[in-house]
């Protein structure tokens, strides 16, 4: 066996040495402890060895301290795709040998073949988007060339993403810390359905309204959840927190519970008006669909009139009794034009009905939108007493006089919301109605939501617009 010369500038010689067997196999020797991606390397490549082995540098046995010999060997496939002959040794004492392999540990753990970085880069590409665990493995592939199954990207995915999240987590933590974004006290509480493998659970969310830190995110079954858990949920979730205000929807459990927080409870805008729509939409509707009828039946008359017209032309004067058919023309044409004229009040008194409806529902609007409690209010009662009021707009304002220092807290306070949008639209950014049945495990849910979460405080709380990991495919 010869062995090359080593010039001193050249790289590979820094991690091992190159040999040459008596069949003039070219061979690299990397040197236990450094990483096995020095293959991937431009200088590496360049060379075209026939083989690679995995040797020690120290030939010295750990357990006695004597000489030690080479003995044997065995093929390792890296990525499963690169062949790495894994040289053995043996130590020299006569009195109890001893038989060491190098090493492989330092990209590779016990028992696996695939890169650690590798096995990690699966979970890295899930930050993007909800990825099946096929289009994880075809993305794999298409990236690094390492052909990976699905059975396998999963069993890499579910061992270190946890490790993964946590480690962002504590780096998110870190930043917000050095950046000094504390909860403002302005608070937003809303829960979300979610199903799971067919069962319905909660998931429970309070986001800072002014800063978007998410304060609390956690998932209960449905059977579990009811006010008591909703009292526990935001008790624990604010313990040690200045609590101003507090954003919900209508639920009736809310008022008690957040006025046991002595916080001011703050009833979402967007709700109300929407429980307004709900009470008026099918009235719109109806009156929108009758005066589209009404305007096809007119231009059916009309079409009838001009054609009985056209039928008639040339004809003047009184119609003698024996034409009957002049006569029945100007009969028909007659009863077309009464039904027009009935139709053309009825279509005006319609609209002007749906005029009223949606003239109403735009001044209810306009009362949250005031500038001054005071202002809301008179807009309020002046609105009350209006005898134009459509009856359903004049009931909905009844029922939500007990209610109104809840809706307008709003306006003379910038640090409170008119609405829950904010963690509105946590939900749909985070797991949106296609995703939220999808799922089949518990555990399955809380990583995505706990990834979701990472995904929204790198946005929306830190301001940042890259990516939530930069992956480096150089590296690999």
């Amino acid at each position: 066996m010869r062995t090359k010369n080593e010039p001193t500038d050249y790289t590979l010689f820094d991690y091992g040495f190159i040999t040459f067997d008596d069949d003039g196999k070219k061979v690299y020797n990397l040197y236990e402890g450094n990483s096995l991606r020095i293959v991937f390397t431009t200088d590496f490549q360049e060379e075209n060895f026939d083989e690679i082995r995995l040797v020690k540098k120290d030939l010295v046995c750990p357990h006695c301290h004597a000489r030690m010999v080479n003995n044997g060997s065995y093929e390792f496939n890296y990525n499963k795709m690169i062949p790495i002959r894994i040289s053995g040794y043996k130590c020299r004492n006569t009195n109890h040998a001893h038989y060491v392999y190098a090493s492989k540990l330092k990209d590779v753990d016990k028992y696996c073949s695939f890169d650690r970085e590798i096995r990690k880069l699966g979970v890295k590409l899930s930050l993007i988007d909800f990825l099946s665990y096929d289009k994880l493995s075809e993305l794999l592939e298409a990236l690094t060339g390492v052909e990976v199954n699905r059975e396998t990207m999963f069993y890499f995915t579910d061992e270190s993403i946890d490790e993964i999240l946590e480690e962002i987590q504590k780096e998110q933590e870190s930043e917000i810390i050095k950046l000094n974004i504390k909860p403002s006290g302005h608070y937003g509480y809303d829960e979300q359905y979610i199903f799971i493998n067919g069962e319905l659970f909660m998931r429970m969310t309070i986001i800072d309204n002014n800063t978007n830190l998410i304060i609390n995110n956690e998932l209960i079954h449905k059977d579990d959840f009811n006010k008591n858990t909703i009292q526990d949920f935001l008790e624990r979730s604010l313990k040690d927190l200045e609590v101003k205000s507090i954003t919900t929807d209508g639920n009736n459990s809310y008022p008690s519970i957040i006025d046991s927080l002595g916080a001011i409870h703050h009833r979402c805008v967007f709700h109300v008006m929407k429980n307004l729509m709900d009470d008026i939409k099918k009235d719109i509707r109806t009156l929108d669909n009758r005066i589209k009828t009404i305007d096809s039946k007119k231009v059916e008359n009309d079409a009838r009139i001009e054609e009985l017209e056209e039928l008639d032309k040339g004809r003047s004067g009184r119609p003698s009794k024996e034409d009957k058919e002049w006569n029945n023309h100007i009969q028909e044409k007659k009863k077309l034009k009464r039904e027009n004229s009935k139709l053309t009040t009825e279509r005006k008194n319609k609209r002007q009905e749906l005029n009223y409806y949606k003239t109403f529902k735009n001044r209810v609007s306009l009362i949250f939108k005031s500038k001054k409690e005071k202002t809301a209010i008179n807009r309020y009662n002046k609105l009350l007493n209006d005898k134009r009021i459509p009856k359903k707009i004049k009931k909905f304002l009844e029922r939500i006089k007990d209610i109104m220092p809840h809706l307008i807290n709003h306006i003379e306070n910038d640090d409170i919301p008119s609405t829950n949008n904010k963690v509105e639209g946590f939900y749909k950014i985070t797991l949106p109605g296609c995703k939220k049945r999808i799922y089949r495990t518990i555990k399955g849910v809380k990583r995505r939501m706990m990834l979701s979460q990472l995904r929204w405080t790198h946005r929306q709380v830190l301001k940042h617009t890259g990516p939530l990991i930069k992956i480096n495919l150089l590296t690999f």
